[in-house]
C-alpha cells in the first residue's frame, strides 16, 4: 500500500525501494512479480532506464509465466528505446506479441513500439526501413484502431515511404490516408484528439511545402486552406503559409 502511495505521489525512487523490498521480503506471494512490474514503472518514470531493465530481467527469469511479464517487457523495450538499444528492443517486443496471455493493448503497443524501433535503426540499415513500413501495415490492417492511432499510424507509413525515396506513394499517403481522412472524419463527425490533429497538420505542411517547391501553388495553397478551415492549432501558421504565397506573385 506504501509503494502505490508513494507511487501515485510521483515519488519514483521511494516507491521503487518500496516495491522492491516487498518483492523480497515477500517472493512467493502472488503480488511479488506485480510490485516487480511496477518497480520498474517507476523506474521508468524516473529516467533511470538501466534500473528499468534489469528489474524486468530478474521479474521474466523468476516469475516466467507471471502476468505480469508481457506488460513488464513493453516497460523493458521502451527503456531500451530511450537508450537506443533498438535491436535489443525488438527482441524483446517479439517476445512481448508472442505471449498468449498478453492483454490486447499490451500486443497492440508491442507491435507499434517494434515498428517505431524498425524505423529508427534504417539510417543505419535501409532495409529496415522496408521491414518497418510492413510492420505498420500490418497494424493498419491487422488491428482494430481508434480514429487518433489510424492516423498516427497512416502518417509513420508515409513517414517510412519517403525513407524508401518512394516519393509519390508518400505523397499519396499523406494526402489519401491522413489529410483527406481527418476532413472526411470529421464531417461524419469522428471526434479526433491532439494527435491526430498535429499528424494531420504535419502531413498537410509537407504536403504543401512540397507542392509550393515543385512550383504547383495552387495545390499547396489547397491543402492550406484544408488546414485553416479543420480550426485545428496549426491554422494560424497555415494561414501566414497562404499569404506568403500569394505575395510571391506567382499564383497559378
Amino acid at each position: 500500500w506504501l509503494a502505490k502511495f508513494t507511487y501515485n505521489r510521483c515519488e519514483w525512487k521511494e516507491s521503487v525501494s518500496l516495491f522492491l523490498a516487498y518483492a523480497d521480503l515477500r517472493a512467493s506471494a502472488s503480488l511479488a512479480p506485480v510490485a516487480l512490474l511496477w518497480a520498474a514503472r517507476a523506474c521508468f518514470a524516473d529516467n533511470d532506464f538501466a534500473q528499468a531493465i534489469q528489474i524486468v530481467t530478474r521479474l521474466a527469469e523468476r516469475y516466467p509465466e507471471s502476468s505480469a511479464v508481457p506488460p513488464a517487457l513493453l516497460v523493458q523495450a521502451e527503456a531500451l528505446i530511450e537508450r537506443a538499444r533498438y535491436d535489443e528492443a525488438v527482441l524483446v517486443l517479439d517476445r512481448a506479441t508472442a505471449a498468449t496471455d498478453a492483454e490486447r493493448a499490451d500486443r497492440l503497443k508491442a507491435r507499434l513500439l517494434k515498428a517505431d524501433a524498425l524505423f529508427a535503426t534504417g539510417t543505419d540499415n535501409p532495409a529496415r526501413y522496408q521491414a518497418a513500413l510492413e510492420a505498420y501495415r500490418a497494424v493498419q490492417f491487422g488491428e482494430e484502431l481508434d480514429a487518433d492511432l489510424r492516423l498516427s499510424v497512416a502518417f509513420k507509413i508515409g513517414r517510412t515511404l519517403e525513407k524508401l525515396k518512394r516519393t509519390d506513394e508518400a505523397t499519396e499517403q499523406y494526402y489519401t490516408q491522413v489529410v483527406l481522412a481527418y476532413r472526411d472524419g470529421r464531417e461524419r463527425g469522428e471526434r479526433f484528439g491532439d494527435k491526430a490533429r498535429a499528424v494531420f497538420s504535419r502531413a498537410a505542411f509537407l504536403l504543401a511545402d512540397a507542392f509550393a517547391d515543385g512550383g504547383r501553388d495552387y495545390q499547396a495553397v489547397g491543402i492550406l486552406k484544408l488546414v485553416v478551415e479543420s480550426g485545428v492549432p496549426a491554422a494560424e501558421e497555415a494561414e501566414k503559409r497562404i499569404s506568403r504565397i500569394y505575395k510571391k506573385g506567382l499564383f497559378l
